[in-house]
């Protein structure tokens, strides 16, 4: 009799782990298409069994095991930050891209083009007033178009800062999240292997990885440290180190909960490609367009200068900026008379020599900057920003199909497959159905027992 009882206990136990089992699996499915949930298995184990020692075997449930794979999570960060930092760096690009025309159709080269058309016009008139009035509209058009452009690029910077401030503060939410889930942990030991859990955490970190390069640190009471750049902690436990963005001056400075400046820590995700936008990119573009605004008008005034105009003077100076400001964006025209320009050399005060000189600087034979014409020197710099671009778009290519494959390889090894549930399903439902036809007949016999041990029955 007492084998009969073992063998209900063993069976009765057995539902247990089969129902446990076919609940996993209905958890599995339910949760198929939950952002970074990873496939749970029940493990099963063999009880001891022993006939001298009462044992009656059977099977049990061993622990819940996860198949995520930490090694191909990391992956996808990986790939998630770069694929962030270039489509970026390829928006920020697009934006500005359109300032600098590589036809010479529009904008400054046109502009450009006009003013020594109009100095050419002015040598072949040198004293009429049309041509001169002319001169000084084709320069008016010249100082506007690169005075736009400036603006333009500070308009941009500033926008940059201010998505660097929102990046920041999307960082400190994904972290304060991180840390709630940390003391979630730290409060209750099932939340350590609870696979909703788990899926929050790594959903978190994934939204992570867009902005920032960090390594993440599994402690052994299953919280995680997060280090920005493997060296700033912006997660320890229950605490939270929250970062700030400064813009206030002309580079933008990242720093830590405690003021000190970790910029060198943003180097890559969207936020690094933020921070280089505004910092390199950008003031690189400003700089060069200073370069030519600079040297056109000092070279046109210092040739106006050198030549005598209408009234006999030396000529007035047709551009004027502020260096101090910025060349690019101050760059503006003289408000002068068309007489004072200064068409005849001093050597012959009829002639148009002065005017033949200006019309020269757009001669390939007469280089002034950097071994360019006005016009070749923006032209190389319109050239530098479509290179940028497209040097940008092909990183962003490029990662977003290995960020496509590094989420493919988790998905094969950790994602739900509802073919392999619904194998586990019948495999477990079989083995359920199996184990309670067994309690039926140990039941059926365990009643037929005792029937045989009633008293009086012969």
């Amino acid at each position: 009799m007492s084998g009969i009882i073992s063998a209900l206990t063993s069976a009765a136990d057995s539902l247990r782990v089969f129902d446990s089992a076919l609940s996993n699996v209905q958890n599995n499915v339910d949760n198929a298409s939950t952002p970074n949930f990873a496939n749970q298995e029940v493990t099963l184990e063999a009880q001891k069994f022993s006939t001298q020692e009462g044992l009656a075997g059977g099977v049990g449930t061993g622990p819940l095991q996860s198949t995520r794979d930490e090694y191909a999570e990391q992956a996808v960060r990986s790939e998630q930050r770069q694929f962030g930092a270039f489509q970026q760096t390829t928006n920020d690009l697009n934006s500005v891209q359109g300032l600098f025309d590589v036809t010479g159709k529009s904008g400054v080269p046109a502009a450009l083009s006009g003013l020594f058309q109009a100095f050419s016009a002015w040598s072949v008139a040198p004293n009429d007033t049309l041509p001169r009035q002319q001169v000084i509209d084709a320069a008016t058009t010249v100082a506007s178009q690169i005075s736009e452009n400036a603006t333009a690029l500070n308009t941009a910077s500033q926008s940059e800062s201010q998505q660097i401030g929102d990046a920041v503060t999307s960082i400190n939410s994904l972290t304060s999240q991180l840390r709630d889930l940390n003391v979630q942990m730290q409060a209750d030991f099932a939340a350590q292997s609870d696979p909703g859990v788990d899926a929050q955490l790594h959903s978190t970190l994934n939204s992570l990885a867009q902005y920032t390069d960090f390594t993440v640190l599994r402690e052994a009471d299953g919280t995680v440290t997060v280090l920005m750049g493997g060296q700033v902690p912006l997660v320890i436990g229950s605490q939270q180190h929250a970062i700030s963005a400064n813009s206030s001056g002309t580079q933008t400075a990242i720093r830590d909960d405690q003021g000190t400046d970790i910029t060198a820590q943003a180097t890559t995700g969207s936020l690094g490609a933020m921070v280089a936008m505004r910092n390199t990119t950008l003031p690189s573009y400003l700089s060069n367009l200073n370069t030519l605004a600079e040297g056109l008008a000092d070279t046109v005034n210092s040739t106006l200068a050198a030549g005598q105009d209408l009234n006999g003077n030396p000529g007035a100076p047709l551009f004027t900026y502020n260096a101090a400001v910025g060349a690019a964006a101050t760059l503006a025209v003289n408000p002068i008379d068309p007489s004072q320009l200064a068409a005849a050399s001093t050597t012959a005060p009829d002639g148009n020599a002065n005017a033949l000189a200006l019309a020269s600087l757009a001669s390939q034979t007469q280089p002034q900057l950097n071994g360019l014409t006005f016009s070749g020197y923006y032209g190389r710099l319109a050239t530098q920003v479509g290179q940028d671009v497209t040097a940008s778009q092909a990183g962003q290519d490029a990662h977003q199909q290995l960020l496509l494959q590094a989420q493919s390889l988790v998905q094969n090894k950790s994602g739900v497959s509802l073919d392999e549930e619904a194998a586990q399903l019948m495999q477990f439902q079989r083995a359920y159905q199996a184990t309670a036809q067994m309690i039926v007949v140990l039941n059926e016999l365990t009643l037929d027992t005792l029937n045989l041990l009633q008293p009086g029955v012969a």
